[in-house]
């Protein structure tokens, strides 16, 4: 039990937010202070090189001026190792010492053991090991006479300017870490703190259901803002889509009610008269109708759910529109004859979309067959097809009783009815069909209407030609 609370804080965001960002900011801060401290040694190692080069140049010039003896001149002006007197050995031909300024203050390095080492000629460099690693670090030449020439300098002062700008770097570096790791958490926890907030109103309206309520937005403007935006639109739908379903049962279970009644009643009838064979056949006969009306309205919930999802398979090829108009024409036009009902047709001949064929026959079909149903006789339907802005548009308007405003947004949801009576006989899936099946072929449909004005239905298909 003691290790389940930091196991799941290892796991959280926040925890990795704060980890990434201290590791960060401490692994800057070391490269910052190392870089520093490297720089640092390179420039005090530039400076003493430097002045031991000045120095040997200047020897050199007191040697040629007057020999070994003007050197230990100059070289009694300042002495001893304490006043940062620099290291100075004069030795023969064969490196044998002639003169050791100060030997005793340099004991510590063993000089001694320079005798007889070769020297190059030209300038060469060479570091002495002493105690507590001190360093004696020389620059070596041979004069113009053969003899060897010898300057030098103690690093002490490098040593300890090193070793207390490493404590300083240790010292701050310490108060920079923590404070980073600090600000990380601190960062971490004000970071994920709306995320929090959204995780406990998400979790509160899951626990409840109350998929009305809303998580409050900040207005900050910033990505959780729009991340809280976003998951309030999802609610929005979500709860659309529940009250969608509900009324979807609800409109199912009354359309399946009434063939499955009439099935049911046509066979008890059917047994309890002991029907003769003609009026048995005929009681069949209404069963396969009402069958019939069942299996339309579940095979067309089956394509509408295929189209949405996108797995409707399409065999897409490229169609003449008029033909098509003409094709779905030939089957309404008894119809809308009986009904005194005019048809007009404006298509141009030369129009070609991109579909598959039954499938656009079919939702042409059932815009017609409502155009035709909620149309008074004596009235007027027109189908008109035009091409503009990348788009063929195919519109079937109408003069009929047209759809109240507040019905307009719902009209495409399935098995839904504006003719609440049912007085008109349909199954409330023919434009939900229409609007799966046009946007399966990456179109839009979309509808203009007024109560008592008729009603306009428009279908845009991709033009193929643009």
């Amino acid at each position: 039990m003691p290790f389940v609370l930091p196991k799941r804080v290892f796991r959280t965001v926040g925890f990795r937010i704060a980890f990434w960002h201290s590791a960060t900011f401490v692994t800057g801060a070391i490269l910052l202070f190392t870089a520093a401290y490297f720089l640092l040694r390179r420039s005090v190692d530039e400076q003493a090189r430097e002045a031991i080069e000045f120095r040997l140049n200047q020897f050199v010039w007191e040697y040629e001026r007057g020999g070994k003896q003007a050197v230990i001149d100059l070289c009694n002006l300042r002495r001893g190792r304490a006043q940062r007197a620099f290291f100075v050995r004069l030795a023969d031909a064969d490196n044998v010492t002639a003169f050791l300024r100060d030997r005793d203050d340099w004991l510590e390095f063993k000089p001694e053991t320079l005798a007889g080492q070769p020297v190059p000629a030209g300038m060469s460099w060479k570091d002495l090991e002493g105690l507590e690693d001190s360093i004696l670090r020389m620059a070596a030449i041979r004069l113009p006479d053969g003899n060897v020439l010898q300057v030098g300098k103690s690093l002490d002062e490098r040593k300890l300017l090193l070793s207390r700008f490493r404590s300083a770097l240790i010292g701050i570096g310490t108060i920079v870490i923590v404070a980073g790791v600090a600000g990380g958490a601190s960062v971490a926890f004000r970071s994920m703190r709306p995320v929090n907030e959204l995780t406990a109103n998400v979790r509160a309206i899951i626990d409840t259901d109350e998929f009305k309520a809303r998580v409050p937005s900040r207005g900050t403007g910033d990505e959780i803002d729009e991340l809280v935006r976003c998951f309030n639109e999802m609610l929005g739908k979500i709860e659309l889509l529940i009250h969608g379903m509900r009324d979807s049962l609800d409109n199912t279970a009354h359309d399946l009610r009434t063939p499955m009644t009439r099935l049911r009643n046509i066979a008890m009838k059917a047994i309890e008269k002991n029907y003769d064979q003609a009026a048995s056949q005929e009681a069949l006969g209404d069963c396969l109708e009402e069958s019939e009306r069942v299996i339309t309205m579940l095979e067309t919930l089956m394509d509408i759910a295929e189209a949405e999802t996108g797995v409707m398979k399409l065999e897409i090829k490229t169609l003449n529109l008029a033909r098509i108009v003409g094709q779905v024409l030939d089957v309404y036009e008894y119809v809308a004859e009986e009904r005194e009902i005019q048809i007009k047709v404006d298509v141009a001949d030369d129009l070609a979309v991109a579909a598959d064929e039954s499938r656009l026959q079919r939702a042409l079909g059932n815009l017609m067959d409502n155009a035709i149903k909620y149309t008074a006789e004596g009235g007027l339907v027109k189908v008109s097809a035009t091409r503009a802005d990348g788009w063929v548009s195919l519109e079937v308007s109408d003069n009929g009783e047209g759809i109240p405003a507040d019905e307009l947004h719902r009209i495409w949801e399935r098995l839904y009815r504006v003719d609440k009576s049912r007085s008109q006989r349909g199954l409330g899936l023919g434009l939900s069909f229409v609007k799966a099946i046009v946007q399966a072929h990456g179109g839009k449909v979309s509808v203009g209407s007024e109560l008592g004005g008729g009603s306009a239905f428009t279908i845009k298909l991709p033009d193929q030609h643009s």
